[in-house]
């Protein structure tokens, strides 16, 4: 069988999706009001997307060959240097800020053998990750060796796991202009009747207007990593370790080294992560300058920088 065969029959296997953060609550307190009638009406649009396929060849854009070419390709005026372990400091001074998006879940996987959480971050080398620890660990969306746990829904989720105090939790972000633009294609992929004809403009601009995020894959890296975890009330998790996709060899080798119980040579064969990305870019998934600066000024969005240690573009600076 080849890689791209055993990939796609792993990817197919995983396809069936449950989000349950599409939207965000007017504040923690109504997070998860169902009884609202607009509510209602997201959850049912919200689990009509849940219900789609993926295709291999036009699915993974996580962002893992992009980063190989970030020198060549991205502006000097974006910061991708700082490690993980930096960034986590960037990140706890600034997570407090994000408590207007109210209580939520994120897609996590999680293991008691090899001692971790990971946070699945859309469009931020989720896909080669998720890979990666179902390929060599058995571990993934729908199972874990955690006893007693169980989904909440079609994955588990950062609220499905009891006592992950003392695990490593990780995950990894990428460049918030890129992240959102590569979510941009992934959601005209899944729901093209909503949003085909619609350009990366237009859909940030239906998402800021709706006050919620109309694809998962919209979300931005500070809304992901903001879960909550399943103490009552919930409370955020607390990482330990948030890499970068733009340095992810680096961080990924860091981030492996740091599970439990995994022999050295599994880990040595784990530290090469596989590519998987292969969405083609087209101008209309590409946001104008004066996109990015509504970005920067949005609540939904503008925190992106200041938690992640990423240089504000200059649009937004001037």
């Amino acid at each position: 069988m080849t890689l791209s065969h055993a990939i796609s029959s792993f990817v197919l296997a995983l396809a069936a999706y449950r989000n349950d953060a599409l939207r965000l609550p007017s504040s923690p307190s109504d997070a998860g009001a169902d009884a609202d009638p607009l509510h209602g009406a997201l959850d049912k649009f919200a689990n009509s997307q849940l219900t789609m396929q993926s295709d291999l060849q036009s699915d993974l854009d996580d962002g893992v060959q992009w980063a190989a070419k970030v020198g060549e390709s991205i502006t000097s005026n974006r910061n991708f240097s700082k490690s993980g372990s930096v960034v986590i400091q960037s990140w706890n001074k600034c997570k407090r800020k994000l408590e207007h998006y109210g209580a939520h879940y994120t897609d996590s996987v999680a293991s008691k053998r090899y001692n971790f959480l990971y946070f699945d971050n859309v469009k931020a080398a989720s896909s080669s990750i998720r890979y990666m620890l179902s390929k060599f660990l058995k571990i993934d969306w729908q199972h874990t060796d955690i006893e007693g746990a169980r989904p909440t829904g079609q994955r588990f989720s950062s609220k499905d796991f009891n006592d992950t105090t003392h695990m490593f939790k990780f995950s990894v972000v990428r460049d918030p202009i890129a992240k959102f633009e590569s979510g941009v294609r992934q959601a005209r992929f899944q729901n093209s009747k909503y949003f085909a004809n619609m350009t990366a403009d237009e859909i940030l601009k239906d998402v800021m207007a709706k006050g919620y995020f109309t694809n998962e894959h919209l979300q931005p890296s500070s809304f992901r990593l903001s879960a909550y975890d399943a103490s009552t009330p919930p409370s955020m998790h607390n990482l330990d370790f948030i890499g970068k996709v733009e340095d992810i060899e680096h961080d990924w080798s860091i981030i492996v080294d740091a599970m439990k119980g995994i022999g050295e040579g599994t880990k040595q064969q784990m530290k090469t992560l596989q590519k998987l990305n292969s969405r083609v870019e087209d101008p209309d998934t590409v946001l104008s300058e004066a996109a990015i600066q509504q970005m920067c000024n949005s609540d939904m969005y503008r925190f992106e920088w200041e938690c992640f240690g990423y240089d504000l573009p200059k649009v937004c600076q001037e």
